[in-house]
């Protein structure tokens, strides 16, 4: 990926039940029947280790192709990795190069205004 951006539809700290936008440019091609995955941080590093909380807040969110890829896409949220996984991404390889957006919904925002990290 080259370049990449994360947009919440909030500017709340704090705010959940957001939608978060994901936009990235790739590198190399990208196959038909490829996957994305996207690491997401611990909402709070500071809590307690038995529960830092997560900023995606459903295991089943529901995540929407708006640029370059299907609208259609499944996605699931594993808790214990912090893994969004994206299934359904093309059905026609893309070159390099492509511009590629969606959407997750049940978003939570940092709980402060420092910048994130970890994505």
């Amino acid at each position: 990926m080259q370049v990449a951006s994360l947009s919440s539809s909030s500017n709340v700290i704090g705010d959940s039940g957001l939608t978060l936008t994901v936009s990235f440019t790739t590198v190399s091609p990208f196959k038909s029947g490829y996957e994305l995955q996207l690491k997401v941080p611990v909402y709070n590093p500071n809590a307690a280790a038995v529960n830092p909380g997560d900023m995606i807040t459903s295991a089943t969110p529901t995540c929407i192709g708006t640029l370059g890829m299907n609208s259609g896409l499944s996605c699931s949220f594993d808790t214990t990795t912090r893994i969004l996984q994206l299934l359904g991404v093309s059905s026609t390889d893309l070159p390099g190069g492509t511009v590629m957006t969606f959407t997750v919904d049940n978003f939570r925002n940092p709980y402060n205004g420092m910048a994130k990290t970890g994505f």
